[in-house]
């Protein structure tokens, strides 16, 4: 197929049929050619008429026209902008960080500032590349943190260059970010009366409540104004550990005291006690991190729960989790040890597994007393009775070997 404007011509009159499988095989063979820049726009002006006829011709079409960077189309992106569709804008959008030039990024944040109230995505990927180019988008879109719909992402975005922001920016967002924190403080506390740490994976909107905490307290800390502190310390009543835990990390930044009660309850925590342990080294702040939990098997248990809750099976923690024996491998001269654990999860799908098997390693044996190791880390999410330990491992390392290869 040539890429000529007959082409499109073409195209209009299966779209006029309605001829989606057209519309999919054309797209397929056009979508690497070098279309002109007046191709690309005619094929814009077909998204803005024909985005109605289904929920993803719009976005299909403006795809298409976008699908090469050409930066003469930014004048007819700002002009078709308002007119589009939410998936059509988001195409655009993604277009714009694409090109990740100044004009580009100057109408993206023009845009997302005249439409902050539709949009509740803020696709940026390419210019995260650039923190200079990152800080100028997001020191020209400070007041999306009115909308709570993009708060969340734009803090993200802000932990990218909070050590190169000026201070007249670094002024304005304190004042967001101190207003957020009390409103973040009030929501947790309605959920004070929950006891222990599961409950809070069957509740999603705790769950969001909970990172978007986490974002603003590690925020909080990275911006180095010690006027922080006492705001933070009414997050360290709040039971879930890893609230605590970014709370603690900032303090310490803040240069101000954590008891050592509270880092023995985050320590205690498997999903939290590698992280705590990790920060605290980088921190030079080993010192804080308790005795008690300084061993291998609470590292392993850790890195276990740690690879569940990321897992795209499982993704929380475990209810229970036990560790069942410890064994060695070889490789030549080398020695390393595994841990298998069994665990429990009543998510929906496993409610009705019981204890299941879990393998974390490997860790240098006779090694320092540290979280390094576990990279291996793997369950087959199998009843832990159906086999023995020893078949449990020889099944793990049978997947994991066939990972490999």
């Amino acid at each position: 197929m040539e890429s000529t404007l007959d082409n499109v011509s073409l195209l209009v009159e299966h779209l006029e049929e309605g001829d989606f499988e057209y519309l999919h095989n054309y797209i397929s063979k056009v979508r690497n050619l070098a279309l002109s820049s007046s191709e690309r726009r005619k094929i814009l002006t077909l998204a803005d008429s024909y985005q109605n006829s289904s929920d993803e011709m719009g976005g299909l079409l403006v795809n298409l026209a976008l699908s090469t960077l050409d930066k003469a189309l930014l004048e007819d992106i700002e002009i078709a902008f308002s007119g589009w569709n939410n998936e059509m804008r988001q195409a655009g959008l993604r277009y714009l960080d694409r090109l990740a030039i100044t004009s580009s990024i100057d109408l993206y944040a023009k845009l997302l500032l005249n439409h902050r109230s539709e949009i509740v995505q803020i696709p940026l990927d390419k210019t995260r590349e650039d923190k200079q180019l990152l800080l100028r988008f997001l020191t020209k879109t400070i007041d999306c943190l009115n909308n709570s719909n993009l708060k969340e992402e734009y803090y993200s975005l802000t932990l990218d260059v909070i050590d190169i922001a000026a201070q007249s920016y670094i002024n304005k967002l304190k004042e967001n970010l101190i207003a957020d924190l009390i409103i973040a403080s009030a929501s947790l506390s309605k959920y004070r009366h929950q006891f222990g740490e599961y409950w809070i994976w069957s509740h999603p909107l705790y769950l969001k409540i909970r990172e978007l905490s986490c974002l603003l307290l590690e925020l909080a800390g990275r911006i180095g104004d010690e006027n922080f502190v006492s705001p933070l310390r009414s997050f360290m009543r709040i039971k879930d550990m890893r609230i605590r835990y970014f709370t603690a990390v900032s303090i310490i930044r803040l240069r101000g005291q954590v008891r050592k009660t509270d880092f023995l309850s985050i320590a205690s925590s498997p999903e939290m006690r590698n992280t705590l342990y990790r920060a605290l080294e980088k921190m030079g702040k080993l010192e804080h991190f308790p005795d008690q939990y300084l061993s291998r098997e609470f590292f392993a248990e850790s890195q276990m729960v740690e690879w569940l809750k990321n897992s795209k099976f499982l993704g929380r923690v475990p209810e229970e989790i036990e560790l069942s024996c410890i064994f060695d491998t070889n490789d030549g001269d080398v020695k390393y040890e595994w841990y298998l654990f069994r665990f429990k999860s009543t998510k929906v799908g496993f409610e009705d597994r019981g204890f299941m098997a879990g393998v974390a390693g490997p860790y240098l044996k006779n090694g320092p007393q540290t979280p390094e190791g576990g990279s291996l880390t793997f369950s087959c999410f199998e009843n832990f009775n159906t086999r023995s330990p020893q078949e449990h491992i020889e099944q793990i390392f049978s997947v994991l070997q066939s990972q490999v290869k």
